[in-house]
């Protein structure tokens, strides 16, 4: 299962505008890896409303990490179509 974590949340400013935002480090965790990101929010921004965009980061990174899968499995069949047309051009088949 996928989860974030937050890692860190401190108020931070950017540096050419003086404005103020928080400023959130997390860890997207799937099994064994593990994906550092940093999220910004405005200051005025409540914990439930950022854990709400942290789970649709998860979602996200749930659904692309699928569609990469259904890719890896199309390209392998199509890899193997390549070699079966490779191996067949050319070939007569008689019926002895």
């Amino acid at each position: 299962m996928t989860e974030i974590k937050i890692k860190e949340v401190k108020k931070d400013t950017i540096v050419k505008t003086g404005e103020r935002f928080l400023n959130v480090k997390a860890e997207i965790v799937d099994g064994k890896t593990k994906v550092p990101r940093n999220y910004s929010y405005p200051l005025g921004t409540t914990d439930k409303e950022i854990q709400k965009e942290l789970k649709k980061v998860v979602s996200l990174y749930d659904k692309e990490k699928a569609q990469a899968e259904a890719r890896a499995e199309t390209d392998k069949a199509e890899a193997k179509a390549d070699k079966t047309i490779e191996a067949l051009e050319g070939v007569s088949i008689n019926s002895n």
